[in-house]
């Protein structure tokens, strides 16, 4: 799963992630918008998220590589910030693909930067964010860190997971 700040960068390095060259160990990768699959009127429905992701585990696919993209909504809902961060299932790893203030305000609107920074750094999400960054899971985007740097290393730390599962 990959969560983070709107406009961090999450969905762009995701899809350039899917076009890098690399080995998963044999596994598929499939690309999953949460959004997109919880469709617009549950996008902040933190139970039908964990739901829809617990249900992944027992498809048909469960032996490929799934790469989420968690949006915004989801990580508003306490109980999917709390499945998030639960770090119980060795086969379940949240990344949070992050950016400084600068660079969040810089990636906004005037008129809504104000706003998405408070949404996008509460206290309740800024612990997330903290929990990634402790545990090695956090990808930094801010300036002057270019999207192909950010690419690479979302693609190293993918690797390292897929290497701490095959174990």
């Amino acid at each position: 799963m990959i969560a983070g700040p709107s406009h961090a960068g999450k969905t762009t390095l995701l899809r350039g992630l899917l076009k890098t060259p690399a080995d998963w160990s044999g596994l598929r990768t499939r690309l999953i918008e949460l959004d997109l699959e919880l469709g617009q009127n549950r996008r902040g429905d933190g139970d039908a998220a964990v739901t829809y992701l617990r249900s992944l585990r027992h498809s048909p696919s469960s032996h490929d590589l799934y790469l989420v993209d968690v949006g915004a909504g989801q990580m508003m809902s306490r109980t999917f910030r709390d499945y998030f961060v639960d770090r119980d299932d060795r086969f379940r790893w949240p990344v949070v693909v992050w950016c400084n203030r600068e660079t969040f305000v810089g990636r906004h609107s005037e008129a809504t930067a104000q706003r998405e920074w408070s949404n996008n750094f509460s206290p309740e999400l800024a612990k997330v964010w903290n929990v990634a960054r402790i545990d090695g899971y956090l990808i930094d985007t801010s300036a002057p860190v270019t999207v192909a740097e950010s690419r690479h290393a979302l693609v190293d730390m993918v690797r390292r997971i897929v290497a701490k599962c095959a174990v």
